[in-house]
């Protein structure tokens, strides 16, 4: 079994400038706990469910640069990247810098997006649904080239020794693994999308799950 840590808020007593020290904080409990993973979420404005967009919201993956100087063992991802917020191309890089520079602990967490209301309030297009899934499909075509040794269409990437990232995709439906031949379940839409990303999804035997 594993253990994670999943960050929901960053609204803490003092306000904003309360937020580094208790991020460092945490990354130092996440360590002595002998915690596997700690993630955040990749959002623009605080889902409603939480507060909503008054609450405050750090950009995902420049928040795990910061805790990766704050962790030594844990893995670190966003649960998850909307996969409309990044161009694929850019999110393979991140993914592969934050990689290098944590010491192989970058997870890829990624999915069609459904926060409509952020992007509208931002200005970011927000396609419908069978279009967002088609980016993510083509998104997970993109890094898994761009990470791999394959020939094919040249796309420079950071490569670092022992870069090794795995991909997770997340669903707001039920969740079940993909990837390693045990995948199966009753959900619909959950088996279309493990259909759907399972030839571009190739982790060593590493996790997926959607």
């Amino acid at each position: 079994m594993k253990l994670g840590v999943h960050l929901v808020t960053y609204d803490f007593e003092g306000g904003p400038v309360a937020i580094a020290p208790m991020l460092a904080a945490t990354g130092k409990a996440v360590d002595e706990a002998g915690i596997d993973n700690l993630s955040v979420m990749d959002h623009y404005w605080q889902m409603e469910i939480v507060g909503g967009p008054d609450l405050n919201m750090l950009e995902g993956y420049t928040t795990l640069g910061f805790l990766a100087a704050h962790t030594t063992s844990a893995e670190l991802q966003l649960l998850v990247t909307g996969t409309t917020y990044r161009h694929p191309g850019l999110l393979a890089k991140i993914i592969t810098t934050l990689d290098v520079l944590s010491g192989g602990r970058a997870l890829l967490g990624i999915g069609a997006a459904w926060y409509e209301q952020e992007a509208v309030g931002l200005g970011v297009p927000f396609p419908s649904t069978k279009e967002r899934f088609e980016r993510l499909e083509e998104t997970l075509q993109i890094v898994r080239q761009m990470w791999s040794d394959d020939e094919g269409q040249k796309l420079e990437v950071l490569r670092g020794p022992g870069v090794s990232v795995a991909a997770v995709l997340g669903g707001r439906r039920r969740r079940h693994r993909v990837g390693n031949g045990d995948g199966s379940g009753s959900d619909e839409e959950g088996d279309d999308l493990a259909h759907a990303v399972n030839p571009y999804v190739e982790t060593g035997g590493r996790p997926v799950a959607v």
